[in-house]
């Protein structure tokens, strides 16, 4: 999954992983990682941050990436085409989403949804016959 990008009928792609180490790289798709158990630090670009249990993080197309586990971790990535939003929002190209890292370790509404909307995608992706509304 982390290095080979998504090819063009496949609109998004997830997994759960237990990450040691990926060296850094980057990719035309857009990532969103959910932190299901333990820590990982995430490098973008040139700066590194501690994600623990139930933290997200969004990383956008073209930006440098790298993962490192600290100890035994589950992470949920969900990766996206760019124009997987475009299709719902025309206004949607060229936007750049970033988590706001003081708000995530609250409660706050927003990062709430943003998890149930990645646990219902990984839901359909994994089980695709599936109805994911009990979420």
């Amino acid at each position: 999954m982390f290095f080979e990008e998504l090819s063009k009928p496949t609109t998004y792609r997830a997994g759960i992983y237990n990450i040691d180490k990926i060296s850094l790289h980057w990719k035309k798709s857009l990532v969103l990682l959910y932190v299901l158990e333990g820590e990982i630090k995430v490098r973008i670009d040139d700066e590194s941050h501690l994600r623990i249990k139930m933290d997200v993080d969004i990383i956008n197309p073209g930006e440098m990436r790298s993962y490192e586990g600290l100890g035994p971790n589950r992470v949920l990535f969900i990766e996206l085409r760019p124009e997987f939003f475009v299709d719902y929002v025309e206004e949607s190209a060229g936007i750049y989403y970033y988590v706001d890292e003081r708000d995530t370790k609250k409660d706050q509404p927003k990062y709430t949804i943003l998890r149930r909307l990645m646990m219902m995608l990984a839901f359909e992706y994994f089980y695709p016959k599936e109805d994911s509304g009990s979420f």
